[in-house]
This record gives structure tokens, sequence and C-alpha cells, in this order.
């Protein structure tokens, strides 16, 4: 039975000449033992002890007179043992960061030295921040691990300098604290002498002597200063740099540091080089070579010790590199698998018993499938994921068992890894299918379309995560709630009843019942309205969790009726089209309630809002009168709610509010209006630059976007200028590079903001042509008339000026200049980020098209049009065409057009009919008829077959867009090319017939 169902997952999943059947579960052939191997208890972490306790003796003797370091330096000086050369890196290296089981969890017991407390676990809330810190402060330096200390010296923090201190009067011989007293030596030295610190730091001799005693541990000098020349670097990206540029490898916490959890690495191509260089810190045997002779293990000598210290080092590697792929550049997760996947083939190298080889390979297996997927607390919020690369990293981990010659067994966990990763695939062929064949009353249960429907088996309708989960069974693991409620996601409930699939990400910080997934796997509100009421067991009351998932369907917009998007593609309510024979009163029944009546329903059964439900009820509250009644209602702290009712919150205070809350507050209050809208606006972008810093800079660009959303509207609703406007969303932009650098998103919506500010300019730029009256210096009019332009800038009122607090650079006009400039900038920073991002991706096996979609550049057509736009309405014609050929290019690689030559229609992202319209209707008439012509052949040259629009499709394109400015400034533009060819401003009437003709 299960090598059947795998064959069928190999048929269902095509792996590219791979086999997913075999490596899935069990060797191809066998059947499968029901609970041969289940998650095995993980290793606690192996600390580095010492074979004998010499150097805990001399740490323990040290102190700040050099009689007492002298002492221990003549202790058994003359035969140091391997346990003392080894000590100064490998204990360091085991304890530098903590064993996260999540990222950002830490488990501080896993500590535990020899002679050593264990340090507590540094928290990731706020409001719990203070105390550690305290808890930090009483610590002795000696104490603390290396990660720790390192980040409080060099981690740009408010209490640097106390740090420095401490470290500076600390005597120990742990390479991290002599690394850094000899960085500020250095210093000192460079600066003449004159520092507090160099009264701290040792004396010469006491430093003579220090420095001898590291250097009889394996240690040079040279060595010494290489990492300190690695940990002076100004930024995390200049450190890595630098590492990778020494010959070996480096003590592991110096890598561990660079890599950790707040680290500000910034650099792909680096990122990549971290990826292939990381081997070299967890290999057993395979360490690169030291310059000062420091045998290494063979495979041959490998203990079992050794063996676990080394996976635990594995593990904690990966762990981090995954942190900083899911914060810098996601899709690098699959070179970062390929690199874990060569680890546990070389696993069997090693000379132990084949039955323990085979075991921790196992367990290695199932961490990696378990780290190479999405997590919510690290990625971009509020961003997807390019979950194909996420399928490919752990595809080629499974590609690697089934290579074995006994290929390795899935835990729980592993299987729970891949479904979850499943989940927040898009639908394949066999979904989209099976979701176009729901019959529109609940359940929906499959209608067949055809005989081939009503001759498949019930299983081939089964979306992949639930066959998945069938597998699993069939290993022998039986389903929780949790994995119920993900069947129930994925389109199957307990029963074998149909819902409706829904592509989700599955947070392992938070448990998702089967009710609560009930509610959300439904096509709208009506639907879940009914699960609602409906509980898995008679009689049940809901609770938090249930209300929130109602809660956030009823407050989904409707789904475009002209939309290809099927039920469950995205957060949208999808109508049925049952309603047309009901009675009005059984309308009336089945309709869901409001948000208000729903939120009354709650409180009258005593469950108040916190968590996802109070962001929720907050983020779509219908005023700010009634967010702040939310908020007051709620069970969060006095001190939070009055943080963010104050005009005026105190920095603190505010930095306490968890940034989920603190992003729907801030949507609350940008959907202000009327006379409050402004005054709203300038404080909600006071707030943000209060409360956001670079710990927070996986939510920048997603609070910075929804108050550069609210900036788009009329700058009279903001009741500010329109200078003030254009200058206020430069500035927002400028923010959100600052922070995390600009996303295609944030791109797109810059885009709108512009086109949205010019378009009011030039509708009142037709009405003034229209009525004949002499057009204003500084008009819109100079973005498209080029003698208007020149005479411009003879008389001294030039588009964009050198200084930007000259009088000049603040007009409308200058400064919509600007942001045409700064849109072309960011959009060539897009390409350009992308370019050396693909230059390091190896993702040979990812669909072309999922490949095209997951990029981070504006290469989709959505976006494509969205820039078309602006940039017609900021008179930019030739960047237009020049955009539409890269387009064209980057449409046209072979393996692409290869992929859209067998689909029936372009998929939603590579439709380009609006773009070539866009261009026919604003750009061709400005540019030059051999311009014109090159854009044209290109079109018509693509492999694709794309169709050139002509006049009818052009015409029902403007028509469709329902959008006035768009034929307004069709108008300036026949006004201005009459112009340009010789006629007055009376030829405008001109340029109106030949428009309408």
């Amino acid at each position: 039975m299960l090598s059947n169902a795998t064959r069928e997952l190999g048929r269902r999943w095509p792996l590219q000449g791979r086999s997913l059947a075999a490596a899935f579960l069990t060797p191809r052939g066998q059947p499968s033992r029901r609970g041969t191997i289940r998650a095995a208890t993980s290793q606690a972490v192996a600390v580095a002890r010492d074979d004998t306790d010499e150097v805990s003796r001399k740490q323990s003797l040290l102190g700040s007179h050099s009689e007492t370091i002298q002492a221990a330096v003549d202790y058994k000086a003359s035969n140091p043992t391997r346990a003392a050369q080894n000590h100064a890196a490998a204990h360091d290296e085991t304890t530098d960061e903590a064993h996260m089981t999540e990222f950002g969890h830490v488990d501080g017991d896993l500590h535990a030295s020899s002679g050593r407390r264990p340090e507590k676990p540094t928290a990731l809330s706020r409001r719990h921040k203070a105390h550690d810190n305290e808890i930090e402060a009483s610590q002795r330096v000696v104490e603390m691990t290396t990660g720790t200390i390192l980040r409080k010296v060099l981690g740009k923090e408010s209490d640097s300098v106390y740090w420095k201190r401490k470290v500076a009067e600390a005597r120990s011989l742990r390479l991290p604290i002599i690394l850094l007293q000899m960085m500020m030596r250095n210093e000192a030295q460079r600066h003449g002498g004159g520092s507090a610190l160099l009264q701290l730091l040792p004396d010469e001799l006491e430093w003579r002597r220090l420095l001898n005693l590291v250097c009889r541990m394996g240690f040079s000098v040279e060595q010494l200063e290489e990492y300190q020349y690695v940990l002076q670097g100004t930024s995390d990206d200049e450190r890595c740099r630098r590492l990778l540029a020494l010959e070996g490898a480096a003590p592991m916490f110096l890598f561990s540091f660079l890599v950790r959890s707040s680290s500000r690495l910034t650099d792909v191509p680096t990122l990549a080089k971290l990826i292939d260089s990381c081997p070299a810190y967890y290999a057993i045997g395979k360490q690169g070579p030291r310059r000062h002779g420091r045998e290494h293990p063979t495979a041959r000598t490998v203990t079992e010790k050794a063996l676990h210290l080394g996976q635990d080092k594995f593990e904690l590697i990966m762990r981090l590199l995954t942190r900083q792929c899911l914060r810098i550049e996601p899709r690098l997760v699959v070179r970062l698998a390929e690199v874990a996947a060569r680890h546990i083939q070389s696993i069997a190298t090693y000379a132990e018993e084949p039955r323990k080889l085979f075991v921790v390979q196992c367990e290695v297996f199932n961490k990696c499938l378990q780290i190479f997927r999405p997590h919510a607390g690290v990625q971009m919020a509020q961003r997807s994921l390019p979950n194909a690369y996420f399928w490919e990293a752990q595809r080629i981990l499974l590609a690697m068992s089934d290579s074995l010659n006994k290929p390795l067994l899935l835990d729980r966990g592993g299987f729970r890894a891949i479904r979850e990763v499943l989940a927040g695939q898009p639908k394949n062929q066999v979904e989209m299918h099976s979701s176009t064949r729901h019959a529109p009353t609940w359940p929906p249960y499959l209608q067949p379309g055809d005989g081939m429907d009503e001759r498949a088996d019930p299983e081939e309708n089964w979306s992949r995560t639930v066959s998945a989960g069938m597998l699993m069974q069939e290993a022998g693991f039986s389903k929780d709630e949790h994995d119920d409620a993900l069947d129930i996601l994925q389109g199957m409930t307990t029963d074998g009843s149909p819902t409706i699939q829904q592509r989700s990400l599955m947070r392992s910080d938070r448990h998702v019942g089967v009710w609560e997934a009930s509610i959300r796997a439904t096509r709208n509100a009506q639907e879940a309205w009914e699960r609602f009421q409906n509980p898995p067991e008679p009689g049940a009351k809901p609770g938090l969790q249930q209300y929130a998932a109602m809660l956030e369907k009823l407050v989904l917009r409707e789904a475009d009726t002209s939309s290809r998007l099927l039920p469950g593609d995205k957060a949208l309510n999808f109508p049925t089209h049952q309603e047309a024979n009901l009675a009005e009163f059984e309308r009336a029944r089945m309709r869901p309630p409001s948000v208000a009546q729903l939120y009354h329903h709650m409180r009258l059964n005593g469950v108040k809002p916190r968590d996802n439900c109070l962001r929720i009820l907050v983020a779509n509250a219908e005023s700010l009168d009634t967010a702040h009644r939310y908020l007051r209602e709620s069970t969060e702290k006095g001190r939070i709610v009055r943080a963010l009712m104050a005009d005026e919150p105190e920095r603190e205070s505010l930095r306490a509010v968890p940034m989920g809350l603190f992003a729907a507050y801030i949507q609350a209050c940008s959907k202000t209006e009327g006379k409050r809208g402004g005054r709203q606006l300038m404080r909600v972008v006071r707030l943000a630059e209060m409360r956001l810093d670079a710990d927070d800079s996986r939510w920048s660009p997603y609070i910075w976007g929804l108050i550069l959303k609210n900036l788009s509207q009329h700058h009279r609703a903001l009741r500010m200028s329109l200078s003030e406007q254009v200058d206020m969303f430069l500035h927002v932009v400028e923010r959100i590079e600052r922070s995390h650098g600009v996303h295609p998103s944030t791109f797109v919506q810059l885009a709108k903001c512009i086109r949205k500010a010019t378009r009011r300019e030039v509708v009142k730029l037709v009405a003034e042509l229209e009525s004949g009256e002499e057009t204003k210096r500084g008009s819109v009019r100079q973005l498209y008339d080029w003698q208007a332009s020149a005479c411009s800038s003879a008389d001294g009122h030039r588009l964009s000026s050198g200084k930007p607090h000259s009088v000049q650079a603040r007009t409308p006009l200058s400064l919509l200049s600007s942001a045409a400039d700064r849109l072309k900038e960011t959009f060539s920073k897009l390409v350009e980020r992308e370019s050396k991002s693909r230059a390091v991706l190896d993702a040979r096996n990812v669909a072309p098209l999922e490949r095209i979609s997951a990029r981070m550049d504006p290469v989709r057509s959505d976006h494509v049009h969205e820039y078309m736009l602006s940039l017609a309405f900021v008179g930019e014609f030739d960047e237009m065409a020049r955009t539409l050929r890269w387009v064209m290019e980057q449409w046209g690689q072979e393996d692409v057009v290869e992929a859209m030559v067998g689909l029936d229609e372009p998929p939603t992202h590579g439709d380009f009919l609006e773009a070539l319209c866009a261009f026919r209707f604003l750009a061709e008439p400005m540019l030059d008829r051999e311009e014109a012509s090159k854009v044209r052949a290109s079109a018509a040259g693509l492999p694709l077959g794309w169709t050139w629009p002509d006049d009818e499709a052009v015409a029902a394109y403007v028509e469709m867009q329902h959008d006035e400015s768009i034929v307004a400034l069709r108008r300036v533009l026949d006004w201005v090319r009459a112009r340009q060819a010789g006629g007055r401003s009376d030829d405008a009437g001109q340029g109106r017939a030949a428009n309408q003709r």
C-alpha cells in the first residue's frame, strides 16, 4: 500500500529525474515499518570540556595582579596538555551562540561548561529586555557567553561603553576577551594613549604574559591580529568579507558572531560565500589548515563525543545561516540545502558503527527538513516567501536520501516540515482542477467534469499536503489536532468530506485547532459563519481563535469577478452564486453578522480581545475612536494602551508595544479621513520614527508602506501642499531603504504615489488648456513639453536643482522631477540587486515560471504596468521604451519560453497586454518613429508570441481602466505634439479633435 502511494506521489509531483517516492519514506519496494524511527531525542549541545581541569584552574587564579598571572603561566607551562591547546577555541566555539529549537528561542541551560554558570536565556519580547539587561549587568564578563560579549561591545547597543569598560578590566584567557582588549589597546594607542580604557587594560608586562599564555595554547600573534582585524570591521558586511579572506577556518565563535540573530549583514554574494565556507566550521577531521600547526582528528580517530559535537555545531550553523537567508535572500536556502546534503552523506564515512551513523544521519536529516521551511518570526512581515525554493531545498535532501544504499527515515517532525512547506505552495494542475469542480453548496463536493473525473479514485483528488499526511500515517505516526487542522486547511476534513484548500503558512508558535481551521477553509464569510455556528463538538463555545478567524473573514474584500484566482489562492471572499433561488428569510438567516455585531457577541460570551483578534479589530476599525475602544477593552496592559493613544508618548513606553499591534494601530490611523486625516498622518510618522529601529527591520517596510499608501490620497485631504506631500513620500521611501532596502511592493507603491500626485495636476492642466488660460510657470506641462522646459531653463527655473533646500528645489515641479528620478533609481537598484542574487543562486530544478515569479525586481506584469503608467505621467517616455525592451529580454529566456508555450494562456504575472497598451496609448506618440519601431520589432521577434495591440485593443484598455486622468494625459500630450510641430496654444482644440478621431 505504501509503495503504491509513494509511486503515485512520484507521478503527481515530478522531480525532473529524481524520485520523491523512495526519498520520502522507505526504500522502494520495501514495506513500511510502523514506528521504525520516531523523533529521537536530540542530543544536548555537547560543550567542549577539557580532558583535565588545568585551564579552569588557571582561570581561577587569574586576577588583576601580574604575580597571579605569572603563577598561572608557570603552572605546567613546560608541558601543556592537548586540552589546554584546544580550550580557547573549542570552549568558545560551542558556547558563543545558544542552541535554538526555534529561531530566536534560546536554551540557556545548554551553555553550561566546566567551572561556568549557565547564562540566562535571551528574551525575545521587549517587555522582558530590561530585566535581561539587569541580569547581564550583574554577571561577570568572564561568565558570559562569547556571543553576548561580542554583541555587547560590537553590536552598536546603547550600553556598549559600559561593557567596553567591563571587558577592559577583565582578566581571562578566553580568546574573545583577549581580542577585544587587543582592539581597545590598539585604538587607544592610535589616539595618543589618553584613553580611560587604557588605564583599565592590562599593563605592558601583564599583557605580554597573557599573550604568551594564549600562544602556548596553540595560537600565534599573527593569527590574533588577523582575528582582531576581522572584528574591527565597521559593519557586519565588512567583517564577513575580512573573515572570508583568511587562510583556513577562523575560530567558531567568529563565524557564529557574524551570522548571529542580530547580524546586519546585507550583501547577498557575501552570504553565499559564507554558506560555501561553513563546512570548515563543523566538519570533523576536515577543518581548514591552521598555520600554527594544530592537529585535527581524522575520520579514523573520531570519537562518539566528537561526532555529536560536530552535529551540534552543524545544526547551529544551519539555523543561523537559514535565519540570514530568510532575512536577506530566502532563495539561498537551496544553496544551503546542498551543503547540508553533502554533510549528511559524509557522516557515513566516519569510523563508527554503521547503525549508530545511520541514526545520526536520520536525526540530522530530519532536523534539516525542519530548518529549511518558512519561519513567520524571522521573515519580512506581511511579505510572501518563495515557497518553491523551500520545497526545492527539501527535495534536495529527499533526493540525497534516495541516492543512499539505505534511504534515511522520516520522523514526525520531518513529515510535518514537508507538509507545512507544501501547504504554502501555489496549487498545481491537479489541485487547480479539483478547485474548479467544487459544488457551490456546502460541503463543496467535487462534481465530475468529464468521464475521466468519474473514473478517478478519490486519492487522485487529494492535495499534496493531504497525500503526505496519509504517508505519515502509513509510516506509523498517528495524527493529532495540529495534523487534522492542516488537513482541513488543505482540502479534507477528518471524515473525508472536502473543504476549500487554502494557501497557508503554519506558525510553529501558535496552535491551530480543528474548529478554527474549518472556519478558515471556506470561500467567503457566509460559509465561514456557517462553520462558526457548527463546532466539531456539539455545545462547544467559541474562543478567541474562532472569533479571530471569523473576524478575518468578515473584513476581507471581495474578489474581482474578472480575476482568474481560485478560492483559497489569496485572502479574499469568493462568491458562490447560489442565492438566486433562496427566499429573503433564508438569505437573512445565512447572512453573516457585521464586525460590530460579532464583537458584541464575543463580549457577551466573556471573551476579551487580545493577540491576533485584537490586531484584526484595531486594523479594520471603522474609526480611530472605535480602535481606541477595542484597545481599552482588551487584555493589553494599560501602559501599552496609553502609549498608543497618547499624542506624544514616551519612547520607552512605545517600544514596549508589540510590533503586530503597533502595525495594526498605524493602519487604523492611516484610514482617518477629514480634518483629522492630515494631523493623524503626521502623528503616525512620528510614532513610526520613535518605534522602529534596526532591530525591527523586518517590520519597517510594511509599516512605512502603510504610511506611504496613505500619502497617495489628495494633498488637500491631508491638509498639506503638493510640495509637502511629495517631499513626505520621498522621505518615507528613504526611511524604508535605510531600514531594510526597497521591496518591489514598496517600489510599486511609490510609483502609485507619483502617478496620483501628478494626475491631479494633469486634470487641472487640461482645464486650463480648454479654457484658453495661460498656464502658470512651473506647471506640469514642462514635464512633457521640451520647448517649455527649455524656456524655463533659460529663465532660471530648472526642473531639478543642485541644492535640495533651495527655493526652486521645493516647488512641486522640481519635487515631482526628483521623485521621477528616485523612481528610476529604485528600479535600477532592484534590477542590479536581483542580478547579483541570480549570479549566486542555484535553482535549476525550480520551475521557470515559479523562478521568475519569485524574483525581487519589477519583472511581473502588474509591476511593469504600474511603472509604465507612472513614467508616462512624469514624461519619461524613453524610459518606458527601455523598460519594455528589458522586460521582453527577461521573459524571452529559453526556459521561460518553453514553459509558456505549454500553457493555454499566460499566467497572471506574465500577461503584459496592459503594459503594451499603456505604451501604445501614451508613449508611442511621443517617441520618434525609429524608437517606436524598435520596441514593436522586439515584441514581434519574441518566441512568446506577444501580440502587438491594435487600436481597438488600446481603446478597450482605456475604457477598462475607469481612469479619466489617462485620457486627460493623452489630451495634454496631443496638445504638446501639436505645439512642438509649430502650432500655438490655440491649437489645443486641433489636438483634441485629432484625439477624438
